[in-house]
Parts: C-alpha cells; sequence; structure tokens
C-alpha cells in the first residue's frame, strides 16, 4: 500500500489497498476492497460486494422527521357547562405534550384553556373560568410535540 492518499485518482487500480481513504473516488474500481471506506462515493459502481455483510440489523428504525402538529378550534362554551371538544392528532406520538392558549377575547372574564386525557392520538380540550361559570365562544389554538428534546428547521 501507499504511504499517503494520492491528490488525484490513478489511471489504473491498484491491487492492494491503500493505508488511508482517499479524498476524492478514484477512476475505475480497486480489485480488492479497502482497509477503510472512502469519504466520497466512487466515481464507478464497484463489480464485487463489500467483503462481509451486516450480521445484525441496526438498533431502531429511523426516526420520523415528524416531531410535532398545530390545530385551532372554537369552543362555544365552558366545561362547566358540559362543553369537551375532543381532538384527533394527525399523527401519533409516543408520548406527546400538548400546549393550549386562547387566541381570542369573547367574553367579559377571563378563561383558561385546559387539556386532559392526552393519549397517542389525541386529546380532550375545554375552556374553564376562574368562577366555573358560562363564557362566549373564544377560539383555542394548541401545538402537540413528541417529548424530548427535537430540532425544528426552517
Amino acid at each position: 500500500p501507499t504511504a499517503q492518499p494520492t491528490n488525484s485518482p490513478t489511471v489504473q487500480p491498484t491491487n492492494s489497498p491503500t493505508a488511508q481513504p482517499t479524498n476524492s473516488p478514484t477512476s475505475q474500481p480497486t480489485n480488492s476492497p479497502t482497509a477503510q471506506p472512502t469519504y466520497a462515493p466512487t466515481a464507478q459502481p464497484t463489480h464485487a460486494p463489500s467483503a462481509q455483510p451486516t450480521h445484525v440489523p441496526t438498533a431502531a428504525p429511523t426516526p420520523s422527521l415528524i416531531v410535532g402538529e398545530t390545530g385551532r378550534i372554537q369552543l362555544s362554551n365552558t366545561v362547566d357547562m358540559g362543553f369537551v371538544a375532543n381532538i384527533d392528532f394527525r399523527h401519533n406520538y409516543n408520548n406527546p405534550v400538548v400546549v393550549a392558549f386562547i387566541n381570542t377575547r369573547g367574553g367579559g372574564e377571563s378563561v383558561s384553556a385546559r387539556i386532559r386525557a392526552v393519549s397517542s392520538s389525541g386529546c380532550q380540550l375545554f375552556m374553564q373560568e376562574p368562577d366555573r361559570g358560562s363564557h362566549a365562544a373564544e377560539w383555542v389554538s394548541y401545538i402537540v410535540v413528541e417529548s424530548g428534546r427535537n430540532t425544528l428547521e426552517g
């Protein structure tokens, strides 16, 4: 093997692997596998499979790119007046966290958005006044995310 990788592809394939992977693909496949994988794909596919297959599957499936969703609903009264909305999530979650908030101010009294019965596929959403009375209709928004540390792009 050569001591260092070459800066450009060789014209003919080598008969033995290099000591270090090359930084760019060779123009032709080598006759034997390299000791370490290259940093970039080869220019052409190799003529033979890898020397050894993997004997075990990956530990876990590739995670879904979906980490959350949002929604909006109009609630016509409070839980004390018997009004509870059943929310069906568009996706299933292992351990969902739900946050809800009132978007409008339709009544004279303060009112809070409340959540209960959270499951992997939905929850119940309702409004409640401090005095346990009725309330005018309000728009309520909610966000559902998978529990844990997530990254949102965009």
